[in-house]
């Protein structure tokens, strides 16, 4: 990692052999992780506090009873869904904690939950959002833990998709190394997965408040002390989920300290994206897309984007994860499924437009994370992106990776990500190359 400052090298020499030493423990995991379960996420590197681990068969349950919100907006609502990133301030029950309930075979060294908490819509409705929480085993530190909200990768927009729904032992052993790390761990389902209504994939705003609401329900489970301050980390949509979250912090959250942001080859300029996958396997990310924005935004009209036949497949969304989907959309030719004029045109090409990250200055330092062989999304891509997000005044860095692939960027980062992140949360200043 590029330091600057005597106090930033300081900490990092203190801090990179034991770093290495507690990582090289859990690579393999979470490799297996970022490469086969498409979720993606890092470690936080190891602090100066010593964490103590005790058994945690006293997990307390939350006693707040569940109140029943409102479906998430589905086509042919009459809704007109705004999907650009908005200074709206957040109602005073986003982010409230319904139910938490002890998670089944969490590790020892963690105190695990399912949380369902509240959150609104991009159309301004209230909903439920389900996830994960992981507190670390011990007494927190003074102010409570920091946070990680992890944001994922597209799993799909069917409900069986969801990820807190079938939690693997590999994922319980990478929250049990971040926990272990000092850090507590939250991860939002997003908007629509495992809940009432489509998953309005890729709507920024939908992305943004789930990742940050998950933040402040976690702070109300009885027993746990988290701190206000946290950190956003996602790669691939998650990248562009924490990108939105960066945007919306200071109006959404205005309680919360938001430390830094850390986006993985996230989508972004989605025209040339779509082109880019138009003849490759991952082309129904095209049809996610457009189903995604249509949820969140009823007025767009499908057929103006797919064609009959297009339409006549895109049921297989609603009940299918990735591979699915992929396959599907796989047999036919692009033009016969897509209408090319939908890229270019209103209302698709202000909808993609709202749903660009940049719309707003972020309130925290920015990591972007690409590898230089991605290919579903074009390296170049974060490179305007860079661009673009400098102009609005933000502090952003990137790194990009010789000869990985999308998912192979995200584990060749995590040893400099994770530094980058535990030094956000310690207050030291990340360096802002925007003229680098």
């Amino acid at each position: 990692m590029t330091t600057s400052g005597g106090r930033v090298k300081q900490h990092n020499g203190s801090v990179a052999g034991r770093q290495r030493a507690s990582w090289s423990r859990a690579v393999g995991v979470v490799a297996m992780v970022l490469v086969f379960a498409s979720i993606y996420g890092s470690p936080v590197e190891a602090t100066k506090r010593r964490v103590t681990v005790r058994s945690n068969g006293s997990t307390t349950t939350t006693a707040k009873p569940t109140t029943t919100a409102k479906p998430t907006t589905t086509a042919g609502s009459s809704t007109s869904a705004p999907t650009s990133t908005s200074n709206a301030a957040a109602p005073s029950n986003a982010g409230q904690l319904l139910t938490s309930e002890p998670l089944a075979g969490a590790p020892k060294t963690s105190n695990a939950y399912r949380v369902r908490y509240r959150s609104v819509s991009p159309a301004g409705l209230p909903i439920e959002v389900t996830g994960l929480a992981y507190v670390p085993v011990g007494t927190a530190p003074k102010g409570g833990w920091p946070v990680l909200s992890y944001a994922h990768g597209t799993v799909g927009l069917a409900d069986r998709c969801t990820p807190s729904k079938a939690v693997s032992d590999l994922e319980n052993s990478v929250a049990s190394t971040f926990n272990a790390l000092g850090m507590a761990v939250v991860a939002s389902d997003y908007e629509g997965l495992g809940t009432p209504g489509r998953h309005p994939y890729l709507s920024g705003v939908s992305e943004g408040r789930g990742v940050i609401d998950i933040v402040r329900a976690a702070r109300s489970i009885p027993g746990v002390k988290l701190s206000s301050t946290f950190v956003v980390w996602g790669h691939s949509q998650g990248g562009h989920a924490a990108l939105f979250a960066g945007e919306l912090a200071s109006s959404w959250a205005p309680e919360l300290k938001l430390a830094g942001v850390v986006a993985g080859a996230p989508p972004s300029q989605l025209t040339n994206v779509a082109e880019s996958i138009e003849n490759s396997p991952f082309r129904g990310y095209f049809f996610m897309v457009a189903a995604g924005l249509n949820a969140a935004d009823p007025s767009l009209d499908l057929s103006l984007a797919l064609t009959p036949k297009a339409l006549s497949i895109l049921p297989v969304v609603d009940t299918g994860c990735n591979a699915e989907v992929f396959k599907a959309f796989s047999a036919d030719p692009f033009d016969a499924l897509v209408k090319r004029q939908a890229l270019t045109e209103d209302p698709w090409r202000k909808a993609l437009a709202a749903n660009e990250p940049g719309q707003v200055k972020t309130p925290a330092p920015i990591l972007i994370i690409h590898g230089d062989k991605d290919e579903q999304i074009p390296v170049g891509t974060s490179a305007v992106l860079k661009k673009k997000l400098c102009n609005l005044g933000d502090s952003v860095d990137r790194k990009v990776y010789a000869g990985q692939d999308h998912g192979g960027a995200a584990l060749a980062s995590i040893f400099e990500v994770g530094l980058w992140l535990t030094l956000r949360v310690q207050g030291v200043p990340a360096q802002n190359r925007c003229n680098a």
